[in-house]
């Protein structure tokens, strides 16, 4: 009887574990990607920014 329950102990704290485990790989994933993301959302606006600037040069070129 002793011993079933240390065995039901110790697979109750290797499944609370697995679940911390997961929830921290899920943070951790989007902490490693935050870089990431925060690239592309500059590289769209300067995209965005030169188009906008390059679209005037070239109408103002055009009018002369």
């Amino acid at each position: 009887m002793d011993k079933a329950l240390r065995d039901i102990e110790k697979r109750e704290k290797r499944r609370d574990h697995s679940r911390t485990k997961e929830i921290e790989h899920m943070n951790s994933f989007y902490y490693r990607n935050i870089k990431s993301i925060g690239l592309v959302a500059i590289q769209c606006f300067h995209e965005t920014l030169f188009h906008f600037v390059e679209t005037i040069k070239v109408r103002a070129m055009a009018r002369n």
